[in-house]
């Protein structure tokens, strides 16, 4: 695919090219057979049909987690214990990101002065490559320092997505000693992950709300048991 091609795919799309024509990944395509007598026999695409690609995210989503159903991996994840005040975080978010920010601004700038201690473990969480980044920030975490593991992605469009739906990953996080809370930052869309996550809220703002109103509810608790 040439530069402007691309280029131009990605305007009336909103296909990232890069991203999307990875190994083992089925497109529609309009494509031009060319031949060269030094360099031999190519294709030159200058069309992808998107509506396509969006009917592969959708098949391939039910069938994970059927399969994580069958394996009895589906329900794990949300039978782990969560502690009423969950304070030492293992962040799984792309380094830089929006998402990583707003939820880190939920956590240090709550309005009860509430502290919580949180790693990050950098992963890419789009394109190729992402779902191995994330299996790496996942077994660089060690289950006896944390309360939770977050696992947290920004907005985007629904192609930019089906790194949550790959079965080896999901297979891999559902199996986890601790317990999952996911935000991956999509209004209308669920992944894989939002179905078996112990917790699943829509943003990663969201998730340090959520956290933060946990230890809230917690202290005023105790504070109305003490009164009594």
């Amino acid at each position: 695919i040439w530069r402007g091609n691309a280029e131009a795919i990605f305007l009336r799309s909103r296909i990232n090219v890069a991203e999307h024509l990875e190994d083992g990944r089925e497109i529609l395509c309009l494509a031009r057979a060319i031949y060269h007598p030094v360099f031999g026999l190519s294709l030159q695409i200058s069309d992808v049909d998107p509506d396509f690609a969006l009917g592969e995210v959708e098949k391939r989503r039910p069938e994970c987690i059927a399969r994580l159903h069958k394996e009895r991996l589906l329900h794990l994840n949300k039978q782990l214990h969560l502690p009423p005040v969950i304070q030492r975080l293992a962040i799984i978010a792309a380094e830089g990101s929006a998402g990583f920010a707003d939820l880190i601004e939920q956590l240090s700038r709550n309005n009860y002065g509430y502290h919580f201690k949180w790693t990050h473990f950098k992963a890419s969480v789009q394109g190729k490559g992402a779902a191995n980044t994330i299996l790496s920030a996942f077994q660089s975490i060690a289950p006896s320092e944390y309360d939770a593991i977050i696992l947290i992605r920004g907005g985007g469009a629904t192609l930019d997505l089906d790194v949550f739906n790959h079965y080896e990953l999901n297979a891999t996080l559902a199996q986890s000693k601790l317990p999952f809370i996911v935000g991956i930052g999509h209004e209308t869309d669920r992944t894989v992950v939002d179905e078996w996550a112990c917790i699943s809220l829509k943003t990663p703002s969201a998730v340090g709300a959520w956290i933060v109103e946990r230890a809230r509810e917690f202290e005023i608790e105790v504070s109305t048991r003490y009164q009594s």
